[in-house]
């Protein structure tokens, strides 16, 4: 009787060994922290420390950059045409109904609306994924130090390493300035009286209807 009693606690503890064990544990996903943030008329976007973009709120025209034009209620990472993502963000401005956004290797970037021409790309097309800002003869414009979108109006201006300022999009009051109350669908260089480029700049705001 005895030994049948310790053969069936043997079982017991055999079969109840599985139930106890202790869960597997998750590996945790690596850190990410938020470096810039900017807020356009009704979305926001924010660059993280791992150079991603990412994008929140009205997205009617793709100003939040996922290839869609659904509102987005939590950030979406901001992907290129091909469902690659952006990266290597180092500064990132929203406007009204459009955002653009510099990279660590000086190309500027820009997505949404493009009514009058102020994503740069040498349309007036709206672009649901980021596009890359051109000048004259659709060269991609390069060296760019700073970037900064309008809020509510639609042009966007930049400077490049060599002290240049650059201008693109709605015109109607000379925001550009470049002379002219013309729209341009790409950067053409901000320039003083007589025609000579603006040199020697580190920064630029774009304004309402000014810069």
């Amino acid at each position: 009787m005895l030994c049948h009693l310790l053969r069936l606690a043997a079982m017991v503890v055999t079969v109840s060994l599985p139930l106890t064990a202790a869960p597997e544990v998750a590996a945790a996903a690596p850190a990410t922290t938020i470096k810039a943030i900017s807020a356009g008329s009704a979305h926001t976007c924010a660059v993280a420390s791992n150079g991603t973009a990412w994008c929140w709120g009205s997205n009617d025209h793709g100003q939040l950059g996922d290839g869609t034009t659904l509102e987005r209620h939590r950030p979406v990472q901001v992907t290129r045409t091909g469902g690659l993502y952006l990266t290597g963000i180092v500064a990132i401005s929203a406007g009204a109904n459009d955002t653009c956004a510099l990279t660590a290797g000086g190309s500027a970037w820009c997505w949404g609306a493009n009514d009058r021409g102020q994503l740069g790309d040498g349309s007036t097309v709206d672009r649901h994924a980021p596009v890359r800002v051109t000048r004259a003869a659709g060269v991609n414009l390069a060296g760019v130090t700073t970037i900064s979108t309008a809020a509510w109006a639609g042009h966007t201006c930049s400077t490049t390493s060599g002290g240049a300022a650059w201008c693109w999009g709605s015109n109607g009051h000379g925001e550009l300035g470049d002379g002219t109350v013309i729209d341009r669908h790409r950067a053409v260089h901000v320039t003083r009286a007589g025609g000579a480029n603006l040199a020697g700049v580190t920064s630029i705001s774009a304004g309402g209807i000014h810069s």
